[in-house]
């Protein structure tokens, strides 16, 4: 177990170093060993394999990445629930992968079912990034004034709960910029960014 656990930590490590490849090299050996250890359906084997969605989604391999995320959000969903807070990392990977390819319809889906219907025990700041993806998939489909209260809240609370120099609350802090760009108030995104 402490094997599996190294591997998925050095391909967390790999990833957000830049080096994919490595990461994905990493992360396929963790989830080989959970598959072979706990089996297909397990929770721990799920998440593996939602991470290697998400890595393979960096890397470019859209296909590949959302048959793996398709098929850890079923296994969670059908052994644990939709409620259940494990289903929201598969779904956020899937909704980003969708968002990507300008499929920003069944995004806007997936996350609503997340905002609508919460899972119990979820932290507020995976509230608050739900609320923010949701947001930024709003403003790709042209909605800018249901964008705005999402992103706006998500930025101020981030902000509150995590520090200003924190990467989720620079990540909203992007968006909202992107957002004041896109209402063509281009003097206050760039005061945000300055």
């Amino acid at each position: 177990r402490d094997t599996i656990t190294t591997l998925n930590n050095l391909a967390i490590v790999n990833h957000q170093m830049g080096r994919g490849e490595e990461a994905l090299k990493l992360m396929n050996s963790a989830l080989e060993e959970r598959q072979r250890l706990y089996g297909s359906r397990h929770l721990n084997t799920l998440m593996s394999l939602a991470s290697t969605a998400s890595i393979m989604h960096h890397l470019g391999r859209r296909i590949e990445a959302e048959e793996a995320a398709r098929q850890a959000l079923s296994g969670v969903n059908s052994s644990l629930g939709p409620m259940n807070p494990a289903a929201q990392q598969p779904t956020r990977i899937l909704a980003s992968l969708l968002s990507d390819q300008n499929r920003f319809n069944e995004s806007e889906v997936m996350l609503r079912q997340l905002i609508e219907r919460p899972a119990t025990g979820l932290s507020e700041n995976d509230v608050l990034l739900n609320r923010l993806m949701l947001g930024d998939v709003l403003v790709h489909l042209g909605r800018l004034s249901d964008a705005d209260p999402l992103i706006s809240h998500a930025r101020e609370e981030q902000r509150r709960l995590l520090g200003e120099a924190h990467f989720e609350t620079n990540r909203s802090l992007l968006a909202l910029a992107r957002l004041r760009v896109k209402q063509g108030r281009h003097q206050e995104a760039l005061s945000l960014l300055i």
